[in-house]
């Protein structure tokens, strides 16, 4: 392989990976996309607790993580110009390298509640997550090295609040 690959070194490739198993097709029509394996190691620490404010009970649970994902997959729609026959594939490694792709997840979270009434508990939580690349090279060669993750909201939150109604007898 070369690092302007040609149609013929990108279909070399192709067969090369699928004879070693760490790259799978499936046609597009019908849908049978098949995942690839990877290692996802994850630590994280955390805290849950329970206190009265007064006569109000309180709930708070933080944690903090940090997830490394070695094998991370990336997509993509192929089209055989021979052919015309459309595949998706899916690797968990570069093409033109072999060498896996890795991103690394770190991010904390925090939830909080109260039930301020036998009838009314009120809650809130807030996550943050900052996912990125470390060694990511595309189906199409393309180093994504020190991006975000695709499809990683960084930051949720909400609030809740729950009624506890008496049903008539």
């Amino acid at each position: 392989a070369t690092m302007n690959p040609t149609t013929d070194d990108f279909a070399a490739m192709l067969e090369e990976s699928f004879a070693g198993a760490s790259m799978m097709e499936g046609r597009v029509v019908p849908a049978t996309v098949t995942a690839v394996g990877s290692d996802f190691i994850t630590v994280e620490v955390g805290l849950k607790t329970d206190w009265l404010l007064g006569d109000v009970p309180f709930r708070l649970n933080i944690a903090a993580f940090r997830s490394e994902y070695e094998g991370i997959q990336s997509s993509a729609i192929f089209v055989d110009p021979g052919t015309g026959q459309v595949s998706a594939i899916t690797t968990n490694k570069s093409l033109i390298t072999g060498q896996l792709n890795t991103a690394t997840f770190e991010g904390f979270e925090i939830e909080a509640s109260a039930s301020l009434t036998d009838w009314l508990t009120v809650s809130a939580f807030y996550s943050h997550i900052d996912a990125v690349y470390d060694e990511f090279s595309s189906i199409v060669g393309a180093s994504l090295d020190g991006s975000d993750v695709a499809g990683v909201i960084p930051e949720t939150y909400g609030v809740s609040a729950m009624l506890n109604l008496p049903t008539p007898d």
